[in-house]
């Protein structure tokens, strides 16, 4: 498994608010929506909000929107999200709960990604059968027993 920055000993992403809304958005390519929608299920459980309610995000917010994306992605539905988020805020007493939830979503991906190798190769190996034969002038395709139909 790759190596985050933080298994390199690098500093813990900031939690200093610095991001609105439409800049995650573009980002990260998810929809100010979809973000707004993590944000009422309880995903950013310390979203910092201004003096007007405006959702600004932090870095550390950013890693939690990856994480949690990367769990939807393994199919992890959002109540098993949420249950994941309040894990986490219980601390170290939690980590080897949050550890088999994370290995078991791991495990789903690493399913998923073995099916969608082998359609590859399926699906490679026969556009590599239906690989169409180059254009022959007229002549040739009569004397190779081959016509190309007439549509009109």
């Amino acid at each position: 498994m790759e190596e985050t920055l933080l298994d390199q000993g690098a500093q813990p992403p900031s939690r200093t608010p610095c991001y609105t809304i439409g800049e995650v958005s573009d980002m990260t390519g998810i929809s100010a929506y979809t973000l707004r929608y993590y944000d009422k299920c309880g995903f950013f459980p310390n979203l910092f909000r201004g003096k007007n309610k405006a959702r600004s995000f932090s870095d550390h917010d950013l890693s939690w929107l990856h994480l949690v994306e990367a769990l939807r992605k393994s199919g992890l539905s959002i109540e098993g999200i949420q249950y994941f988020v309040r894990l986490s805020l219980q601390g170290e007493k939690s980590l080897p709960e949050q550890y088999a939830i994370l290995e078991g979503q791991e495990t789903v991906l690493e399913y998923q990604l073995a099916e969608v190798q082998e359609s590859l190769k399926v699906l490679g190996a026969e556009k590599r059968r239906r690989t169409p034969v180059p254009e022959q002038e007229p002549g040739e395709a009569l004397e190779a027993g081959l016509q190309k139909p007439s549509f009109s």
